[in-house]
């Protein structure tokens, strides 16, 4: 994985807040390694799709989403997982953040809406200085949760206890 700059294995890391406890699951992207990110979703309470905005032309309106994008988010629907969470990464790596951030949002409302699939929020993200992760995002253009607070904010799935079939 190190020499080829990829994620294959499904990596898992777990942490706690005051008031949760996360287990995330670090699938890879790649399409060869699609039945990995099957893996880590199946029986996820929430997915977060990572949108690596340096490869997309947000020049173009309406932005063309990677298909690794509309294959996850498709995937972690069709798996039934309750949330879905797009984060918008890489947002120090463009001129104009706000700009970008705004029409790579449109796209996916977009595609949500084409799929018939609910998200659970859009966020904006720099994973490389921590921007929005933890603490929420200091921008004129952004004023909604961090990643953190909006997955503390999700609904626990609960299991079904009752039933002929369970």
């Amino acid at each position: 994985e190190r020499d080829q700059g990829i994620t294959i294995d499904v990596a898992y890391r777990y942490f706690a807040t005051r008031t949760r406890k996360f287990i995330i699951a670090d699938a890879p992207g790649h399409e060869q390694y699609t039945r990995n990110m099957v893996t880590a979703a199946a029986g996820s309470d929430a997915a977060v799709v990572l949108v690596d905005i340096t490869k997309l032309d947000t020049r173009e309106v309406p932005v063309k989403l990677l298909a690794q994008t509309r294959r996850h988010a498709l995937l972690a629907q069709l798996l039934r997982v309750p949330s879905i969470v797009f984060a918008i990464n890489k947002l120090d790596a463009v001129d104009d953040p706000g700009q970008a951030y705004e029409v790579v949002r449109a796209a996916l409302l977009d595609f949500a809406e084409d799929a018939k699939m609910e998200i659970a929020g859009i966020v904006p993200v720099s994973a490389l200085r921590g921007d929005n992760v933890t603490q929420p995002l200091d921008a004129a253009w952004y004023n909604g949760p961090s990643l953190l607070q909006l997955l503390e904010s999700l609904p626990t799935a609960q299991e079904w206890t009752l039933g002929d079939l369970l």
